[in-house]
């Protein structure tokens, strides 16, 4: 379920539809399935869509807690990376090596410089035995 969040500003178009001046919206717990996701497990068990898309999500994250920024401050994905952005810094190098392997060229590094906090993940959202079975159970061609 999608909700406004409190400090937003509603506005009524000629056609009488609600618009959010500041569209911040808050996601329940229950539609968490589709949003973001930084996998725990090696990314050569990836297949080519996991793969690009999890590089994709790290650099929006990224940029999420670097920045500031308030889009996805609070989902639980952005939360577990919090003082971890050395780990987090590290999972790029990762993704980017695997990519690199499968001839496809890097052209966005990430600042080493703030890549600060603990180098390690140690917390969850699912398990990596977990985070295996959903790949498994999707119809893509990830190497598990």
């Amino acid at each position: 379920m999608i909700g406004k969040a409190s400090h937003s500003a509603e506005r009524k178009t000629p056609h009488g539809t609600r618009l959010f001046k500041s569209p911040l919206h808050f996601i329940s717990p229950a539609c968490l399935n589709f949003n973001m996701r930084i996998w725990d497990i090696s990314p050569k068990n990836l297949c080519r869509k996991h793969l690009i898309a999890e590089h994709g999500e790290l650099h929006g994250l990224w940029s999420v807690i670097t920045c500031g920024k308030k889009g996805y401050s609070r989902h639980p994905e952005t939360i577990r990376w919090q003082g971890k952005l050395k780990a987090l810094y590290n999972r790029h190098e990762n993704l980017v090596k695997e990519m690199e392997k499968r001839g496809y060229r890097h052209h966005s590094p990430l600042d080493k410089q703030q890549a600060k906090g603990k180098d390690v993940q140690d917390v969850f959202l699912d398990s990596p035995r977990k985070q295996k079975q959903i790949l498994k159970d999707k119809s893509c061609d990830c190497f598990l």
